[in-house]
């Protein structure tokens, strides 16, 4: 399932946003059927009532678009002792832009190491990690080790790659399955920039953020975050007045609002859904905290041009 999709799952049934990680990743869990699996299942329940069923095989129709992907690993070329220590170096810095959490740096070391490195050069413009689920195992790890070495939560690590192998299993094309990998990279280093970003705050207000941004849709009391903290109330509340120029409370509102924009320019929930989704039970008063944000009630945001915030 899309995020889109599992949001409007979670907010029909009028669920909090704080436990989208958790059912994430319990979806991206469950197996999924392959073609020879199914078409295995099939051919035995036919049997079961006609013994003398014939096998057969299938094809899938190409042509449309892009041919089916294939399954043979493309072999590197014979290359020289300056042009193998050249692409050592390259995907070292790949996967160093991983681990500094840079989004344009490793859109741009990707595409060179993949276009430089990993082209037969009687073949097509195909790489060995778009062309085969073992290549792209390899790429995964790797990028998955950069993330993790780069400060990049391990449960929001698993979150992207896992949802990246149900996506990369219901790819057919090359240009699909290298989309899916463009995509797991760029997650994974934003993932590590949004990591870093907390580098600058201090200690306590690190562990306060961290646990405020994975569960702002729920009740978030002052004192509960400094006994988590073990200081009082009223010097969390002025080192985070210093730190982040806000409240508590005005930070989570921030993120309430913010989440609430994305779903009504994203998806056709309706405004009560929504604010029951981010955290507030009463519509009427999320209607006057969004309209004090983005000074547009929900409805007129929804119908507006006006840019998420």
């Amino acid at each position: 399932m899309s995020q889109l999709e599992m949001q409007e799952l979670l907010a029909s049934y009028k669920l909090p946003a704080s436990i989208l990680m958790s059912i994430k990743l319990y979806y991206d869990k469950l197996p999924q059927l392959n073609y020879n699996m199914i078409r295995g299942t099939v051919i035995a329940a036919m049997r079961t009532f006609m013994p003398n069923t014939s096998d057969y095989s299938y094809r899938a129709l190409t042509g449309f678009h892009e041919e089916i992907k294939k399954k043979n690993l493309i072999q590197e070329s014979t290359r020289t002792y300056s042009q193998i220590i050249q692409r050592y170096e390259m995907e070292n810095f790949f996967l160093q832009k991983i681990t500094e959490g840079d989004v344009d740096g490793v859109k741009i070391a990707h595409e060179t190491m993949v276009s430089n490195f990993y082209l037969r050069e009687d073949k097509s413009a195909e790489t060995l990690y778009a062309t085969n689920s073992n290549g792209f195992a390899i790429l995964r790890t790797l990028a998955r080790k950069a993330a993790e070495d780069g400060g990049a939560a391990i449960v929001k690590i698993d979150e992207i790659t896992q949802e990246s192998i149900q996506k990369f299993d219901r790819a057919r094309t090359p240009s699909e399955t290298a989309i899916v990998q463009k995509d797991m990279l760029i997650a994974l280093t934003q993932a590590v920039s949004d990591a870093r970003s907390l580098d600058k705050y201090s200690p306590v207000i690190r562990k306060v953020l961290e646990y405020v941004n994975a569960n702002y849709t729920t009740t978030i009391l002052i004192h509960h975050l400094s006994k988590k903290c073990k200081i009082s109330p009223e010097y969390l509340a002025r080192l985070f007045k210093k730190e982040l120029g806000s409240t508590p409370t005005e930070y989570i509102t921030a993120l309430r609002t913010k989440k609430a924009a994305e779903l009504l320019k994203n998806s056709n929930l309706s405004v009560t859904d929504i604010a029951e989704y981010v955290g507030y039970s009463d519509s009427n008063y999320f209607v006057k905290v969004f309209k004090k944000h983005y000074g547009l009630t929900p409805s007129a945001f929804r119908r507006g041009n006006v840019s998420l915030q």
